[in-house]
């Protein structure tokens, strides 16, 4: 050991940061004491993170189910918010700031689900705004919606279509117009119709990117 009054040089604290297994950022954010078997997950409180609780990301909630997983050697910490939101994720917590990640959710709970009830019956929200509200993909929005039984197909704004990305945006004028009515003819075997025609082209991305690449010909 050195004497503590000779200056060392940072470097070679960064690589003994680096042979730990750490950034330097990484390292300067760990606890104080690091977690231990019996405490994987530090010590309660835990936040709640729901965003449509009034304790969103506050130190809320006392409790943590630890379950063991001999094969892998890891343990998961299960964390419940009084308002129904329940949540998970692998440990043990490596970083302070990993109390606030969200592994997978567990339930969403009743505060949650009434969030997303009250939103899908506002038709001036799109479901991706609604996702973004809730804290979820667009999918996990649609899903959990069938699941509570809400109405569907949901009415309400659509996304607007770039006008290079859309067939709709293209002038049908001249010989565009004629071969756009004669590939839909072709591939339908019915009569030419706008609205039919752009149910056609949502189902059907492939068609449509091919139709805008010989139009642009």
């Amino acid at each position: 050991m050195r004497s503590p009054k000779q200056a060392q040089h940072p470097l070679y604290h960064l690589l003994l940061i680096q042979f730990l297994g750490y950034t330097a950022e990484e390292f300067f954010q760990l606890p104080a004491s690091p977690p231990t078997q019996s405490q994987p997950f530090g010590k309660e409180p835990w936040p709640c993170l729901n965003p449509t609780c009034e304790k969103f990301r506050q130190l809320c909630i006392n409790g943590c189910h630890l379950t063991y997983d001999k094969q892998r050697g890891r343990v998961t910490g299960t964390f419940c918010c009084t308002c129904g939101f329940s949540y998970s994720r692998l440990g043990p917590d490596r970083l302070e700031s990993a109390r606030y990640k969200i592994g997978k959710v567990k339930c969403y709970g009743l505060v949650w689900e009434t969030a997303l009830s009250n939103f899908w019956q506002d038709h001036t929200i799109s479901v991706s705004e609604i996702a973004k509200q809730l804290g979820v993909d667009f999918q996990t929005v649609k899903s959990q919606a069938l699941r509570l039984g809400l109405a569907f197909p949901r009415k309400g704004p659509t996304a607007k279509l770039k006008p290079a990305r859309s067939l709709l945006s293209v002038e049908f004028n001249g010989q565009k117009s004629i071969f756009v009515r004669k590939m839909y003819i072709r591939s339908t075997g019915s009569s030419f119709d706008e609205q039919a025609l752009s149910q056609t082209l949502r189902k059907c991305r492939r068609w449509r990117r091919r139709s805008l690449l010989l139009c642009n010909l």
